[in-house]
């Protein structure tokens, strides 16, 4: 894993290298059964080097504790290492990543998930539930039902991003249903 990350934080394969601070390589337990994909880091992510650390970060955590799971029994990350932004009247803005940014950064991802060795994989939002399943997609289909991912050979469970429900109160009931269930999962995995 320090190999991979040395290597990572070297990587300039495309123009996100250019306005980032930092890349964000995933964190967490090195044989985690938990492996949580998010689509890219933030401005928050971006400064710290650490995946889900600000807003959407502390709202994860307070999902995450509602089901009992902590962060140690977990690695998380995003499909693309390098924060993607646009401009914005007070400077640069979170976008989501192009499918070219995407197709040149799973190379990363398809590395920490042939280490961890997940027996579940937990997409948080459209984007990585998207890289899964190949195709564009609306996650309202697919959130809180359990998958399999045929590539991997392990779990695929469809969650919303936690930033979905920071600027959409009405999904918070639904997000509860989807962690009781993931909770259920998770414990059938012990």
């Amino acid at each position: 894993m320090d190999e991979l990350r040395k290597q990572l934080s070297a990587c300039n394969d495309c123009d996100l290298c250019h306005s980032r601070t930092q890349v964000v390589c995933g964190c967490g337990e090195s044989s985690a059964r938990i492996f949580l994909i998010g689509e890219a880091p933030g401005g928050e992510e971006d400064k710290l080097g650490y995946p889900f650390v600000g807003k959407a970060g502390h709202q994860l955590d307070q999902f995450l504790a509602a089901t009992a799971i902590n962060r140690d029994q977990l690695y998380i990350t995003n499909i693309v290492k390098c924060r993607p932004t646009t401009d914005g009247k007070r400077g640069p803005i979170n976008r989501k990543p192009s499918l070219f940014e995407i197709a040149l950064c799973c190379r990363w991802l398809e590395q920490e998930l042939a280490l961890i060795k997940p027996q579940l994989i937990v997409t948080l939002g459209a984007v990585p539930l998207g890289y899964f399943i190949g195709r564009d997609l609306r996650l309202s289909d697919y959130h809180g039902r359990i998958l399999l991912n045929e590539q991997e050979k392990t779990l695929l469970f469809p969650l919303y991003h936690p930033a979905a429900v920071i600027y959409n109160k009405g999904l918070n009931d639904v997000y509860q249903q989807d962690l009781k269930i993931l909770r259920e999962l998770v414990n059938k995995l012990s």
